[in-house]
């Protein structure tokens, strides 16, 4: 009874550290016009993080007042 505890417990410590250290299963890439871009999972979302922006789409300027989008 006690190796199968201890490898019930040993089984279940892999597993939350394998979680911990990103083990999960990655989104696929995703083909964009300058190439692909890999994002991340977090809580059930695609995410992805510090890709630029080419412009304002908003149009005007950013409201910082440094001028970097009036042309």
């Amino acid at each position: 009874m006690i190796p199968m505890i201890k490898s019930i417990l040993l089984t279940a410590t892999l597993s939350m550290l394998a979680a911990g250290l990103g083990f999960a299963q990655q989104p696929a890439p995703v083909s964009v016009e300058g190439g692909l871009v890999q994002g991340t999972s977090e809580d059930g979302l695609t995410v992805f993080r510090g890709i630029p922006s080419a412009d304002n789409l908003a149009g005007g300027s950013c409201g910082c007042g440094c001028g970097c989008y009036e042309r």
